[in-house]
């Protein structure tokens, strides 16, 4: 009698070091979920912040595969600068579109005096998105 092969361990059920691969659907679910959450979280810091929650009602913001495109119109470069400091935030961005129009360089700059002080990371992100 000729002896049976036997089945390779790499791909026998009981072996440990076994590792499971997600498919490319569940990697699509997954990138798909990144995605939906930093588009929520990014809504919730635009919606939260009260002095600033109404110039960024004509903002919209879409993520796909890690990369973000924010659409819309603010009245100020300041008010551009603070969403700006809000997508520096998000580490797991691949990169950001813009398509954020300025509506008006006068008027309500004012309001955002504190956006002259990006904090020291977020100005390095900006800077890897050519935002600086």
């Amino acid at each position: 009698m000729t002896p049976q092969p036997s089945t390779p361990p790499h791909i026998q059920p009981s072996n440990p070091n076994r590792v499971e691969r997600p498919d490319a659907a569940e990697i699509d679910r997954r990138l798909q979920s990144l995605d939906e959450a930093i588009e929520a979280e990014l809504r919730d810091r635009m919606d939260e912040n009260a002095t600033y929650a109404h110039f960024f009602s004509n903002v919209e913001c879409h993520c796909a595969n890690g990369v973000l495109t924010v659409r819309g119109q603010v009245p100020t470069e300041g008010l551009k600068r603070v969403l700006w400091r809000f997508i520096g935030e998000f580490d797991e961005l691949a990169d950001v579109e813009d398509r954020l129009d300025v509506v008006s360089s006068n008027g309500l700059s004012n309001i955002c005096s504190e956006c002259d002080d990006l904090p020291n990371g977020t100005a390095a992100r900006a800077q890897r998105f050519g935002r600086a």
